[in-house]
């Protein structure tokens, strides 16, 4: 029997923070048997259905009911918002640029870590001077690199959404207005053809030329980006 998708939130909650059903419905501020029920097949009333997904996708929210359950729950808490902690440090990159990555994996499905990268780099490159995101990237001998990013994903399998943490972003997209979307897809219809190499060497141009050192890690400013690109 094929799961529905408030069982597949339901299983990856439990995953990511470690936690059994009756804990978990306490972390949610629902009745002990809550979370069993809906692995069983009920059906949750949409507003419980929305603190599920909530949940799953803000690791903020999902903190705030951890702490503000955190009597209910017993020795599960300590345990929970462990993993809130954790989550929270992997995932540090602003919400703009995951919502960007979000929207690069439900167009492509799967992305090396370069070319990951270097989509970024070009999304951010041409939107200025109104970025669709404003974390700062980096001059590093593979290329243009935002570390947080890099940090993030390198240590996720080769394929991203095997990985269960995936479903904190999966949906991210969804907050992108049409028009950052339809320029998301101007940038991959003329990249996208590119193989990885060329791709690479594309940005290896202008602000990474003028800040790369061999053997240290130099950032790129904004300016050096917006003043190449204003030009190219």
């Amino acid at each position: 029997m094929c799961k529905t998708r408030i069982q597949e939130e339901i299983e990856a909650l439990m995953s990511l923070y470690h936690l059994g059903k009756a804990p978990l419905s306490y972390a949610l501020g629902f009745g002990e048997v809550t979370i069993t029920r809906y692995l069983q097949g009920s059906t949750p009333h949409p507003d419980y259905a929305q603190v599920i997904h909530n949940a799953l996708c803000d690791i903020d929210y999902m903190m705030d009911l951890v702490n503000k359950n955190h009597e209910k729950m017993g020795p599960a808490f300590k345990k929970a918002i462990n993993r809130c902690l954790t989550l929270k440090s992997q995932f540090s990159c602003s919400k703009e640029i995951l919502q960007v990555i979000s929207y690069l994996f439900y167009k492509l499905e799967e992305l090396t870590p370069m070319q990951l990268e270097s989509y970024l780099y070009f999304i951010q490159a041409y939107s200025y001077p109104q970025p669709l995101f404003h974390e700062h990237c980096e001059a590093w001998n593979q290329g243009v690199i935002y570390p947080d990013v890099y940090h993030l994903f390198s240590t996720f399998p080769f394929r991203v959404q095997d990985d269960m943490r995936y479903k904190i972003i999966e949906d991210a997209y969804l907050d992108l207005d049409e028009n950052k979307k339809e320029y998301i897809d101007e940038i991959l219809n003329t990249f996208s053809r590119y193989p990885l190499k060329t791709l690479i060497t594309l940005t290896k141009t202008g602000p990474w030329k003028n800040n790369y050192k061999e053997g240290e890690i130099t950032i790129i400013s904004a300016e050096d980006i917006q003043n190449y690109f204003k030009r190219h």
